[in-house]
């Protein structure tokens, strides 16, 4: 069985951090742009 070293284990949880981070801000943006066309299409 092979298993990661320290520092390969390290960098693999640095980058799966940032890539859930940078997706959660994508998602967060678009729910954000999203809302305010929702708001300003069905505004009084």
């Amino acid at each position: 069985m092979v298993r990661p070293t320290r520092q390969e284990l390290l960098t693999y949880t640095a980058v799966v951090l940032v890539f859930v981070i940078a997706i959660m801000l994508y998602v967060a943006g678009l729910d954000f742009g999203i809302s305010r066309l929702v708001f300003w299409a069905f505004a009084d």
